[in-house]
């Protein structure tokens, strides 16, 4: 029986195994949460729109019911030379495919050595315990919170704090923080949104002034030591690879991103999959996105089962089994507001409101129906 590890639960992984449950493969599932998280619904879940398991998928449940086995634990090293790999526990896994899902994460020279009341947003394991302790669970509202990053993670994630916030001042919220002074919402940035039509930027940037959020747009990045004087601190700055990644001899790109070809492979070691924020396209750059990651899933599966069935096939067929990914940039893109309004952007196109909402959490319940 050949023997499958994947290593992370990121979306990709998360849609691939289904097919890839069906194969009769011994699939071993290694992440530190056995509850992973749907990024799409996180804004409203911040927002206090929707409860905590809307936007969960239960990796132990899913382990019986799909028949892989699903191991609760981090990755210390990986051999590529021996197939195997060693878990922060000690124990070995080998394999015969290894395929990476494990996302990205906020600069980490940035982050190291940051006070407490800082968090990174990635991974959402240790920001929702922070973000539950220092606003949700306090007597008080803090009076200042600052977010390091102006890309689609950290505007959402602004306005779903100043939303959550909203409703607790609200008269009909029955709490302590009802009559206590508003929260001032800061996000700093080296480019606001940029990867959306300029025109476009503008008109979100409308909208985050209206929610009283304060922009702090400027050429170098801010500092540990330029937030002394915000309660709390949330990083979603731009990618970098997971330390995981670091010591591992494989292709890898300038970043440190896996460095993989079309079909997911990397290009060094052909038995090894990436997809999602850590990998990297040989042929165009991605954006990291948890939309990335969702279309690789199906391309990724694909692959991986045409990889571990190739023993029966020539080099020349099995080459011709294997599916491309390509991209289909510009994605659209949707920004929840977190009060039930929401703006897209594709390319020129750009429209907002209810509907485009509603629109976005279509998607997002039809994916969770579909894969939770």
């Amino acid at each position: 029986m050949k023997k499958l590890v994947l290593i992370g639960a990121g979306h990709a992984h998360i849609v691939a195994l289904r097919r890839l449950s069906k194969y009769g493969f011994h699939i071993t599932l290694i992440s530190p949460d056995a509850i992973a998280l749907y990024s799409g619904l996180l804004p409203d879940y911040i927002a206090g729109n929707i409860s905590l398991p809307s936007l969960c998928f239960d990796l132990k449940a899913q382990s019986k019911a799909m028949g892989f086995k699903y191991v609760d634990d981090t990755v210390d090293s990986i051999c590529l030379t021996s197939k195997s790999l060693v878990t922060s526990e000690g124990m070995q896994h080998d394999f015969d495919a290894l395929s990476i899902n494990i996302g990205s994460v906020p600069h980490q020279k940035t982050i190291t050595d940051t006070p407490p009341h800082h968090c990174s947003i990635k991974p959402f394991s240790k920001f929702l315990p922070f973000y539950k302790k220092y606003v949700r669970d306090m007597k008080l509202p803090p009076r200042s919170i600052g977010i390091v990053g102006a890309g689609p993670g950290g505007i959402e994630i602004a306005f779903a704090i100043q939303r959550y916030l909203e409703k607790e001042r609200s008269p009909v919220a029955h709490t302590s923080s009802s009559l206590a002074e508003p929260s001032a919402i800061h996000v700093y940035g080296t480019r606001l949104l940029d990867t959306l039509h300029p025109s476009h930027t503008t008109r979100i940037a409308e909208h985050i002034a209206n929610k009283g959020i304060q922009l702090h747009i400027a050429p170098t990045r801010v500092k540990v030591a330029d937030l002394t004087m915000h309660d709390c601190v949330l990083w979603s700055s731009h990618a970098h690879p997971p330390q995981v990644l670091h010591n591992i001899d494989i292709a890898k790109d300038e970043q440190g991103f896996l460095l993989v070809t079309p079909q997911l492979q990397s290009t060094s070691h052909p038995f090894v999959f990436a997809a999602g924020d850590c990998s990297a396209l040989v042929t165009v750059v991605l954006e990291k996105s948890g939309a990335t990651a969702y279309m690789q899933g199906p391309i990724l599966s694909h692959n991986i089962i045409n990889y571990l069935q190739q023993e029966s096939l020539t080099r020349t067929a099995f080459s011709t089994q294997l599916r491309t990914f390509r991209s289909r940039q510009p994605y659209l893109k949707i920004l929840n507001r977190g009060d039930g309004y929401a703006m897209a952007s594709k390319g020129k196109w750009y429209a907002e409101g209810r509907a485009i909402y509603a629109f976005k959490n279509y998607l997002d319940y039809a994916f969770m129906r579909r894969y939770a």
